[in-house]
C-alpha cells in the first residue's frame, strides 16, 4: 500500500530553492548543486528508490511525466505512428519532448541531469557530478582549441558539451567490421540492427550517413580525439548512452533541439540511434563517458574484468569511504566507498562513478533489486524515517512536492 502526499509549490524550475541551486554565470563552480530530471509515466517503487538516492546526493529529483505522460501525443503524431514498425514505442522519444519542454525557460548556466527513471541509482553526491562535469568538458574545450576562453570563463553556457554515459554495445546499429556481431544480438536482436543499418541519415559529408557504418566511426580515430572523455586507450564504453546525461541548461537545450531537427528529418524515433548519429555528425555538442567518471552502464557487465568488487556484495561500500574526499575534492556517501570501475582494456583507468545504470534487462535482472537491498541496509535509501515519507520528489507536470509514503516492495 502507498499514499502520496501533495504538497502545491508556486516555485517553478527556475526559482525552486529546495531542488538546487544555479550555477554563477558566467563561468563553472565545481561545488555547484546538479538539477536532476527523470521521465515516468507511471509510478513504481524504482521512480522511488532513485528519488531517494538523488536526496542522498544532495538533491530533489523532478519528475516528468507523470500526469501527462500517457496522453501526451506529438503534433505529428499520426504521421509519425504510421511510419512506425510494430516493436517501436514512442515512450522512447517522449522523454526528449517532455525534457525539452521543461528546459525551454531554464537559465543557460544551470547544470541539469537527465537519467532514466526505473533502473537508475546515485552512488555519489552531486557535488563530485559537478566538479567532475567542469573538468571533463573544461578539458574537451582545450582539446577543441579554447583554453582561453575556458580559463577566463567566457565560453557561453550552450558551447559547454553536454556528457553522455558510455556503454558497450552499438544498439541499434550493426557493429560492422570492428567487433563480433554476437554483441549486438545478446542486446537488441539482429533485426532492429538490420533496420538501422540500412536508413541513410542526413549529416554534414553531402552523402549522409549509412547506419552500418555508425559503430566503426564510434571507435575510430577521430572518435577518439573528438567524442572520448578519455581517449589515449582502448576503451570498453564507447557508444553513447541516451539515458544518463549531464550538462548546461543551454547546451542539453541545444543538443535537444538538434535530435527533433534530425527526427523530422528521418522520422527516427529510437533516441539511441538519434543521440549516436547526432554526436558523430556535429562532434563539438558532446561527449561519451569513456571512463565511467559520472556513470556506469551495466549492460554486459563483467564481474571479473570491470569492478574491484562484486556488484552490490556486502563488501560494495568500503569502510574507508566515510568521510573521505577524492581528487575532485568530493566526498562519498557515508555508507562507504563504492568499487572502482575498470573502464580501459589494460585497467589504465579506475573511477569510482557517481550513477549506477542498469541498462539492458540482464543487468535488471541479476543486479537492480540486489543493490536496492544493499543501499537500503545501509542506509543510502532511507524508507523509515520517523515521518513516515519513503521519499520525496518533484512532479513536474503538477508543479508539486509529492511524499511516497507506506511503500512496499
Amino acid at each position: 500500500m502507498m499514499q502520496i502526499v501533495r504538497k502545491r509549490l508556486s516555485s517553478t524550475f527556475l526559482t525552486l530553492v529546495v531542488a538546487a541551486a544555479a550555477l554563477p554565470k558566467p563561468r563553472m563552480n565545481r561545488s555547484a548543486p546538479v538539477h536532476v530530471f527523470t521521465y515516468a509515466d507511471h509510478f513504481s517503487e524504482d521512480v522511488c528508490y532513485l528519488a531517494a538516492t538523488v536526496e542522498a546526493a544532495g538533491g530533489l529529483l523532478k519528475v516528468l511525466g507523470l500526469r501527462e505522460g500517457r496522453s501526451f501525443r506529438l503534433p505529428w503524431a499520426e504521421r509519425l505512428e504510421a511510419t512506425l514498425k510494430p516493436d517501436e514505442h514512442v515512450i522512447y522519444f517522449n522523454k526528449l519532448a517532455f525534457f525539452k519542454r521543461a528546459l525551454e525557460s531554464a537559465p543557460a548556466h544551470h547544470l541539469v541531469m537527465f537519467v532514466d527513471a526505473f533502473d537508475v541509482l546515485f552512488q555519489r553526491p552531486l557535488s563530485y557530478v559537478a566538479a567532475t562535469y567542469t573538468r571533463l568538458a573544461g578539458a574537451a574545450l582545450v582539446r577543441r582549441g579554447r583554453s582561453r576562453a575556458a580559463a577566463a570563463g567566457a565560453v557561453p553556457p550552450e558551447d559547454w558539451p553536454v556528457i553522455f554515459a558510455g556503454q558497450k554495445s552499438c544498439c541499434p546499429f550493426p557493429f560492422g567490421e570492428t567487433a563480433p556481431n554476437v554483441l549486438n544480438s545478446m542486446d537488441n536482436g539482429a533485426r532492429n540492427c538490420e533496420y538501422h543499418g540500412n536508413i541513410r541519415y542526413p549529416c554534414q559529408d553531402p552523402r549522409g550517413l549509412q547506419g552500418r557504418e555508425v559503430c566503426d566511426l564510434w571507435r575510430s580515430r577521430e572518435a577518439r580525439r573528438d567524442l572520448y572523455t578519455a581517449g589515449g586507450v582502448e576503451m570498453k564504453f564507447v557508444f553513447p548512452n541516451s539515458g544518463t546525461y549531464v550538462g548546461t541548461a543551454g547546451a542539453v537545450r541545444r543538443v535537444l533541439r538538434r535530435m527533433f531537427d534530425l527526427h523530422h528529418a528521418t522520422f527516427e524515433i529510437d533516441d539511441q540511434a538519434l543521440l549516436q548519429v547526432l554526436l558523430l555528425c556535429n562532434r563539438t555538442l558532446g561527449l561519451v563517458d569513456t571512463a565511467a567518471e559520472l556513470f556506469y552502464t551495466l549492460g554486459m557487465h563483467d564481474q571479473f574484468q570491470e569492478l574491484e568488487r562484486p556488484v552490490c556484495g556486502e563488501t560494495y561500500f568500503a569502510a574507508e569511504g566515510e568521510g573521505a574526499e577524492d581528487a575532485e575534492g568530493a566526498g562519498f556517501f557515508k555508507a562507504g566507498r563504492p568499487p572502482r570501475v575498470f573502464a580501459s582494456w589494460d585497467n589504465r583507468y579506475a573511477s569510482i562513478p557517481a550513477v549506477l545504470h542498469f541498462d539492458g534487462m540482464g543487468s535488471k535482472m541479476t543486479h537492480r533489486d540486489v543493490c536496492w537491498k544493499l543501499f537500503r541496509k545501509k542506509g543510502v535509501m532511507r524508507v523509515n524515517r520517523r515521518n513516515g515519507a519513503n521519499c520525496t520528489f518533484y512532479d513536474v507536470d503538477a508543479q508539486t512536492l509529492m511524499r511516497a509514503t507506506h511503500l512496499q516492495t
